[in-house]
């Protein structure tokens, strides 16, 4: 059963849908401007369900591939920048700034140790797991989104971004497939002769390779590490707004 409340959760749109219409977007744009007829009272009903099935088969399939290309990156980056901001070894973040947060956590989150430099350099599984905690911690305690509206925000970004790099393939097939379904009927049709392609045709064309070029530059690794970097930053100043309200 569809729970369409949870569908149109902010994150589930931006995150898990958005990924999925940019994905579908190439074939749905050619059929309208090569078929008007579809966008007519008669079948618009029609065609927004077929869309809609279409639609959250893909946001299953994008949350699917995003997960599973989320643990490549990961091995590649080390682990979350949010745990990796923590270690006193990594410079992303300030020394000042980074001892705030340490502190902060140290003394708000149950069972978790902040080690100095050299008993992390001697234990860095270990205590990249006391981080990890603190950032579920930290996760748990900023599900507000009235209050932390920015962290969330930041959140889907990246999870759009992660789900968009694995649903990558889709989107870039979608787009050869509709590039060749576009230059096919225009052969049947109007046996590519330029004069006689309406502009439409062209649009679809175009509209085609922009998409396709989308997929192919924009979503990227460094997108998506960029965004993680992003939301990171985020979470982890939440430490500092904690602090000012408890201390209000």
């Amino acid at each position: 059963m569809i729970d369409f409340q949870n569908f149109l959760d902010p994150y589930e749109l931006k995150a898990r849908l958005f990924p999925a219409i940019l994905a579908l977007s190439p074939l749905e744009l050619s059929a309208c401007l090569w078929y008007p007829k579809l966008l007519t009272i008669e079948l618009v009903g029609i065609n927004i369900i077929v869309l809609f099935c279409i639609l959250f088969t893909l946001t299953k399939l994008s949350r699917a591939a995003g997960f599973k290309k989320q643990k490549k990156l990961l091995q590649d980056w080390g682990d979350f920048p949010t745990t990796i901001f923590l270690r006193h070894g990594d410079r992303t973040i300030d020394y000042i700034t980074k001892r705030r947060y340490h502190k902060f956590l140290k003394e708000n989150v149950q069972g978790i140790h902040i080690p100095t430099p050299e008993e992390e350099c001697e234990s860095p599984e270990l205590y990249d797991n006391h981080y990890g905690s603190a950032v579920n911690w930290l996760r748990q305690n900023t599900k507000d989104k009235s209050k932390y509206d920015l962290v969330h925000k930041d959140n889907a970004n990246y999870g759009f971004s992660r789900n968009a790099l694995g649903l990558k393939p889709v989107g870039i097939g979608f787009c050869l497939i509709s590039l060749c379904l576009n230059c096919l009927g225009a052969y049947q049709k109007y046996r590519l002769t330029i004069s006689n392609i309406p502009i439409q045709i062209w649009l679809a064309v175009v509209l085609s390779l922009i998409i396709m070029l989308i997929w192919i530059f924009f979503i990227n690794k460094n997108l998506v590490r960029n965004l993680a970097d992003s939301y990171a930053k985020t979470l982890l100043a939440t430490c500092d707004r904690m602090n000012n309200q408890a201390s209000a």
